[in-house]
């Protein structure tokens, strides 16, 4: 099985478990903003999830109910992004985003309902019988997503686009490791926290991963890069820009060393990384 069909077949997966999970939820206008924000994208971070658990040998219902929460995670951050008063993005995935489709109200309350679900599902004994592990995931992503870690970022970007900073390399890059990178360290390392196993290697290797995520991503913003203040394309040429990618794709690769063979799926997720064209 190529990657493509890899990535295809982990987004079923993660889309029914998202399901099921919602079908716990009384139906409502709120039932539906959460569902309209849980639809589409690649499942990236869902995808990390299941991958790194297949190192280990897990069977599927843990890391499932794993990466359904951090979908909950980013689709949570990608509502409250979106508002006026942040991002103020009209456009997601397509279609136009939560506070436009329904209100600023909604897109608030459809934000902290998914952000509240995503602890729900990794504290909840159906991801694991052991109370230390649940105790483990639900403490990481808290970590991950709050003041040192994605919220973080996302105050960074927006204080340097705020107040037009001139920001430097690595300006950027602590920004980008917090903002994007923050989530998909978690994701990688929820498979060897179920397993009971050391995360660092998944965290040495997701941290490499997600700043070559987001440097793609500020070569696929070239066109807009002059509006904002973290893109490295400001103060790197394209080429330097796009070896740096090159060198943190690598240095996720020497991360999974110790793995083997079993960590072909993560090499073939940094290599979708680097060759990504949207």
């Amino acid at each position: 099985m190529n990657f493509n069909d890899q990535l295809q077949a982990s987004q079923t997966l993660i889309n029914e478990e998202i399901q099921n999970i919602l079908s716990d939820i009384p139906d409502s206008e709120l039932l539906r903003g959460m569902r309209y924000a849980l639809n589409g994208g690649k499942r990236v971070r869902g995808h990390l999830t299941l991958a790194s658990s297949q190192i280990f040998g897990l069977d599927r219902h843990g890391p499932l109910r794993a990466a359904a929460a951090i979908e909950c995670m980013h689709a949570y951050s990608l509502v409250h992004d979106d508002l006026p008063c942040m991002d103020d993005d009209d456009d997601r995935r397509g279609r136009p985003s939560l506070h436009i489709e329904f209100n600023e109200t909604m897109a608030v309350l459809v934000g902290d309902s998914l952000q509240a679900l995503a602890f729900e599902i990794v504290a909840h004994p159906d991801t694991s019988q052991s109370a230390e592990i649940r105790a483990q995931l639900t403490l990481s992503l808290a970590k991950a997503a709050g003041a040192n870690g994605m919220v973080l970022g996302q105050h960074l970007d927006l204080d340097a686009t705020t107040h037009n900073k001139s920001l430097e390399v690595n300006d950027i890059l602590k920004l980008h490791a917090k903002k994007t990178g923050a989530l998909l360290s978690w994701s990688a390392q929820a498979g060897a926290l179920l397993a009971g196993e050391d995360p660092k290697p998944l965290k040495d290797y997701a941290d490499a991963l997600g700043l070559a995520y987001q440097i793609i991503d500020d070569l696929l913003d070239e066109d807009s890069s002059e509006e904002e203040s973290a893109n490295l394309l400001n103060v790197r040429p394209r080429q330097d820009v796009q070896l740096l990618a090159e060198k943190y794709k690598e240095k996720s690769f020497g991360a999974l060393e110790i793995y083997g063979h079993r960590a072909l799926p993560l090499k073939e997720l940094a290599q979708f990384v680097i060759e990504r064209d949207d």
